[in-house]
């Protein structure tokens, strides 16, 4: 029998390692530095250093590298095309880098704050570097460009000693802060680029000189904020300075700004702490909002005829300016636009002005002659706040409306309301020495009727604003909300028979009041009404001493419409102190009987008696009085002679 004898025959292949792209490899340079590589493209053969991400084992130091790393051309048979991103990020060991001419691209952060690298030389084959590959690499002083290089990436060389740099003919474009806060002096930028980036030189403290191509015609917000710029350099290619282009600019001291600019943006010289005069020389149509903010020291500036804006604190505390023309063209003045402009004394606002915004004159403390505007309706909280040199303003008809707090705390000593008004607040004039205020005839809301020094709601009969002349009038029902707020130099508060009301606020801090005398006829005091307090930055305190009531039962009292009791007697009618003080909130004064229960007419008959109101006899008297006359009757007058 035979035998079938089955043979199994093996067969070895010999084994071949594919790469695949992605693929991580490790390759240890001349000087000993092992480096992470990774492969770009199998099929091209291309790899770059570093995985792509920062990577705390991508570099190991040799012990003889000293800091300094020779990029290979070549790895494992793959050309080196790429420094990866963030391949040597926050590496405080590297000193000294050599690139290869296979480099065609650095990555974004690639050499990041890599703070001991102090040189770098970019070979001729880098055509892209990405965002922030150099940026806060805090010793670098020297760095050569690559001719092929058209972008200046975003915070390309940003934070570091550079000192100089020269820029290829290509560059079309250099990103957000690319060289700030460098120690460059000078900079020429290459004919035919376009844009500068926001901040892309800024707080460059010894950058002197700058030429700027007319090619360029976009700079991006504060490009050379707190440079040692001392003028406005060329830049034919501009119609706009941007905001806050020369911030904090500490040597510009004279400036001219060139014709083609015709609008100056935000802060264009905010806080330039030296600057003085400024020439505009072009069809300007704006001036920007903080555009010269905080500038002490700027004496002179002229504005264009051909200006349309001055924004928001344009000329915010420019405590030198003493003058300035408006233009006859100008139609808006935006908020605090002349701020605390404490050396300006007379401005006159042109006819085209029809907006007046917030606070436009604020603080201007030696502002004593204001010509407004005449097509200006609406007069806007705090416009002339802290104005104490302006005792008189003449308002135009065409004036509709007067916010709250338009003449807080300024000199204000005379005002006429016109005849157009339909909005007007106790609050729109407060904190004033104002002696005289009356209201245009026309005016079909509001009247000084009997010439009366005080501004009154004519269908409510309420007293809305009046000044420490006033005399209320027989007719008026109401003293409304902040009528006498802040009325420096009120020292009696005589309210007349036919008020039966005082608003909240009425005479809330009137802190030269000492007597007050309650009518009859009086229902309610409302909160707030006579709050008085200790003004400590001035040395003031409440003065009042003595409130005197006619009425036989107590009038509604609030809890809060006085906030001072002790010292302060309270008269009241004969033989009515024990409804006083059962009276809610009436009970916390001291309460005293006048002597008097009522005021009867007046007749020609003799004077028996002299009386203060609150009920003392006197023989000699000042100011108002009360006669007992020889036929029993009594009456009130305004004794003048003793």
């Amino acid at each position: 029998m035979k035998k079938l004898v089955l043979f199994t025959i093996l067969v070895v292949l010999p084994f071949v390692a594919y790469s695949a792209d992605g693929d991580v490899f490790k390759v240890k340079t001349i000087e000993g530095v092992t480096l992470k590589m990774k492969v770009i493209s199998e099929q091209a053969k291309t790899c770059q250093v570093g995985i792509g991400e920062l990577d705390e084992e991508g570099v190991s130091w040799g012990s003889n590298s000293n800091g300094f790393v020779t990029i290979p051309s070549s790895a494992n048979g793959y050309i080196v095309t790429k420094i990866g991103d963030s391949a040597f990020q926050v590496n405080f060991d590297l000193k000294g880098v050599s690139l290869p001419n296979t480099i065609t691209s650095i990555g974004d952060m690639a050499f990041y704050n890599c703070n001991f690298l102090n040189s770098v030389e970019l070979p001729n084959s880098v055509t892209e570097v990405g965002r922030g590959a150099f940026y806060a690499c805090q010793d670098l002083k020297s760095f050569k460009l690559s001719d092929q290089l058209t972008l200046i990436p975003d915070y390309f060389l940003g934070y570091t000693m550079l000192e100089s740099i020269d820029l290829p003919a290509g560059i079309v474009s250099i990103g957000r802060e690319a060289f700030a806060s460098t120690n460059l002096t000078s900079v020429v930028l290459p004919n035919g680029l376009t844009s500068i980036g926001e901040e892309a030189f800024s707080y460059c403290g010894k950058l002197s000189s700058v030429s700027i191509p007319a090619s360029v015609t976009t700079i991006g917000d504060a490009a050379f904020v707190m440079t040692a710029l001392s003028d406005v350099p060329r830049m034919d290619g501009m119609t706009y300075l941007p905001n806050a282009i020369f911030q904090m600019c500490g040597n510009m001291r004279n400036v001219t700004v060139p014709a083609n600019i015709t609008e100056l943006r935000g802060g264009v010289f905010n806080l330039c702490g030296a600057l003085e005069t400024v020439k505009l020389l072009g069809n300007v149509t704006l001036i920007g909002s903080a555009c010269f903010l905080n500038d002490e020291e700027l004496k002179s500036v002229n504005i264009p005829q051909s200006v349309k804006t001055i924004d928001a604190k344009a000329f915010w505390r420019c405590r030198s300016l003493t003058s300035v023309e408006l233009p006859d063209k100008l139609e808006t003045i935006g908020e605090e636009a002349f701020f605390g402009c404490t050396g300006l004394m007379s401005i006159v606002i042109p006819n085209s002005v029809t907006w007046l915004s917030d606070g436009a004159f604020e603080d201007c403390t030696n502002l004593s002659s204001v010509k407004m505007s005449e097509s200006v309706d609406h007069l806007w909280s705090e416009l002339f706040k802290g104005c104490t040199s302006l005792k008189t303003c003449v308002l135009p008809d065409a004036v509709t409306q007067i916010e709250s707090l338009t003449f807080w705390e300024c000199g204000l000593t005379s005002i006429q309301i016109p005849k157009n008004v339909y909005f007007f607040q106790g609050t729109s004039i407060l904190h004033t020495p104002l002696e005289s205020i009356s209201v245009a005839e026309g005016n079909t809301l509001f009247d000084s009727r009997g010439n009366c020094n005080a501004v009154i709601e004519t269908e409510t009969n309420t007293l809305i604003k009046g000044c420490k002349n006033t005399v209320i009038p027989s007719s008026v029902t109401t003293i409304g909300y902040n009528a006498f707020n802040w009325c420096d130099g009120l020292t009696v508060a005589n309210i007349p028979e036919g008020v039966t009301t005082i608003q909240g606020g009425a005479y809330t801090q009137c802190l030269d009041l000492q007597d007050i005398y309650l009518p009859s006829t009086l229902t309610t005091i409302e909160d707030g009404a006579f709050q008085l307090f200790d003004v400590e930055e001035e040395g003031r305190s409440p003065k009042l001493r003595s409130i005197t009531v006619k009425k036989m039962t107590p009038p509604e009292l609030s809890e809060y419409a006085f906030n001072i009791f002790e010292g302060i007697t309270l008269y009241v009618p004969a033989g009515t102190e024990e409804l006083y003080r059962q009276a809610p909130n009436w009970n916390r004064f001291n309460i005293q009987a006048t002597g008097i229960n009522e005021l009867q007419g007046t007749t020609a008959a003799t004077v028996t008696n002299r009386y203060l109101l609150d009920g003392r006899q006197t023989d000699k008297a000042k100011g108002i009085v009360i006669l007992r006359m020889s036929d029993g009757s009594v009456k009130k007058v305004m004794y003048t002679d003793n």
